[in-house]
C-alpha cells in the first residue's frame, strides 16, 4: 500500500482574479489616464497650461496605477492615489457647478459653469471605479477612515447642491 504524499496544490498569493480591488483600482486609473491624454488634445486650443495640466494628471495616474495593480504601491501609494482622484472629481464638480477663477475653456468669458461633456462623465466614472476600490487595499483602520472621509466629502458637495452653494 502506498500513501500519496504529494503535496496539496496552494494558490498563489501574488495571483490575482479580474475583479480584484487593485486590478479594478488600476483599471480605472488607465482608463481615466486615457481620457486625461485625449482631454489634453481636445483643449490644445484653449493654452498649454490647460494642456498641461490635463497631461500631468494622466502622468500621475499612469505612474501610479501598474504599482497599485500590483499590489505593490504600499500605503502612502494608495493614500495618494485617492486623495489625487478625490481632487480631480471634485475639481471636475466644481467647474460644471460653478465659474472657477482659472483655466477652463470659458477662461476669456468665465461666465458660467462648463457643460458637462460624454468625455468628462467617462473619466469621472473611472475615477469613481478608482475612488471605490482602492480602499480595499489599505489596511483596516486606515481604510475605514478613508471612506468615513470620502462619505463626508460626499455628503458635503450634496449638502452644498442642497443649499444652493454650488
Amino acid at each position: 500500500m502506498t500513501t500519496d504524499v504529494s503535496p496539496t496544490p496552494v494558490a498563489d498569493p501574488t495571483t490575482r482574479t479580474l475583479t480584484s480591488p487593485a486590478l479594478l483600482a488600476a483599471v480605472g486609473l488607465y482608463a481615466a489616464a486615457a481620457g486625461h491624454v485625449i482631454a489634453a488634445l481636445v483643449h490644445l486650443s484653449h493654452g498649454w497650461s490647460i494642456t498641461a495640466f490635463f497631461l500631468v494628471a494622466a502622468a500621475a495616474q499612469i505612474a501610479v496605477a501598474g504599482r497599485v495593480g500590483r499590489g505593490t504601491g504600499g500605503v502612502g501609494v494608495v493614500t495618494a492615489v485617492l486623495l489625487g482622484t478625490l481632487g480631480l472629481v471634485l475639481l471636475y464638480v466644481a467647474s460644471r457647478t460653478m465659474n472657477l477663477p482659472f483655466g477652463g475653456v470659458h477662461t476669456v468669458h468665465n461666465d458660467r459653469p462648463q457643460d458637462p461633456d460624454l468625455l468628462g462623465t467617462a473619466v469621472v466614472l473611472a475615477e469613481l471605479v478608482t475612488l471605490a476600490t482602492a480602499p480595499a487595499l489599505l489596511p483596516d483602520r486606515l481604510r475605514r477612515s478613508s471612506t468615513t472621509v470620502m462619505l463626508l466629502v460626499g455628503a458635503g458637495m450634496w449638502a452644498a447642491w442642497a443649499t444652493g452653494l454650488v
